[in-house]
C-alpha cells in the first residue's frame, strides 16, 4: 500500500491448519482505511486517462508475472487459507486470466 502506516499495531495472519504465524499485517484504523481509499479514488484518474493499450500492456505484464510467480504466489494462499496447493495454483491462473481477458 502506498502511504505511511499510522500505527505501528499489526495482526498476525496464521495458517488456519497449523495456527503457525504466516506473516503480520497492519492494523489499520478506519481513518486509515478511509484514507487509502480515498487515495485509490483520487489514482483512478490518472488510471483513466492512461491510454487503453498502455493499461492493456500494464494487465498483461501483471498477468505475466503472476504466471511466473504462480507457484509462489499459491503457496501463500495454501498458507493464508489452507486451500490445496493444486486449487490455490488454480486460482492464481484464474485471477491472471482475468488480467488477460480484462487487457483484450
Amino acid at each position: 500500500m502506498v502511504g505511511t502506516a499510522v500505527s505501528s499495531a499489526q495482526l498476525a495472519v496464521l495458517n488456519p491448519a497449523t495456527h503457525a504465524l504466516v506473516d503480520r499485517v497492519p492494523d489499520m484504523s478506519l481513518e486509515a482505511i478511509g484514507q487509502a481509499i480515498g487515495r485509490a479514488h483520487a489514482a483512478f484518474a490518472g488510471w483513466r486517462s492512461t491510454p487503453a493499450d498502455h493499461r492493456a500492456e500494464i494487465l498483461k505484464e501483471a498477468a505475466r508475472l503472476m504466471r511466473a510467480r504462480q507457484d509462489e504466489l499459491a503457496r501463500t494462499v495454501t498458507l493464508e487459507s489452507g486451500k490445496p496447493l493444486a486449487e490455490a495454483r488454480g486460482e492464481v491462473g484464474v485471477a491472471a486470466h482475468f488480467l488477460e481477458w480484462n487487457a483484450e
